[in-house]
């Protein structure tokens, strides 16, 4: 009120390095928790262990996804940023049954799309000049 001028918005960068942090974690989140229940699915739903060794991985790999992202995002490195995108994309579309973390990702995937043409205009730009 009467700060004219002044954002409460966040800048692309800054919501660009909360989704690498949010994918990390939220795999490592459930990584640990689906890897939990795998003891009680061996012992009374063997049919399904498939599906929750599947999730685990997936899980594993978002966090390995979202450790690239933020090594690209740190170091500029747009191709990696987006392998890193793109696997990062595995686990909440497979797991969609956790809606949170999915309508996330779809939403911060915007933001890191922009950023991937904002790397790769100023790569192309500094290569010009």
């Amino acid at each position: 009120m009467g700060d004219k001028g002044k954002s409460c918005e966040c800048t692309l960068e800054a919501k660009v390095l909360f989704f690498c942090i949010w994918i990390i974690v939220t795999g490592l989140v459930s990584a640990l928790i689906i890897g939990s229940l795998i003891p009680l699915v061996i012992e009374q739903k063997q049919e399904y262990l498939w599906f929750y060794i599947t999730l685990v991985v997936l899980a594993v790999v978002e966090m390995v996804a979202g450790s690239c992202m933020t090594l690209a995002y740190y170091k500029k490195i747009a191709w990696l940023f987006m392998v890193g995108l793109v696997l990062s994309s595995l686990y909440p579309y497979c797991a969609f049954a956790f809606v949170v973390p999915l309508v996330i990702h779809i939403i911060f995937t915007i933001f890191a799309c922009q950023y991937y043409i904002k790397m790769q205009s100023e790569a192309l730009a500094k290569n010009f000049a």
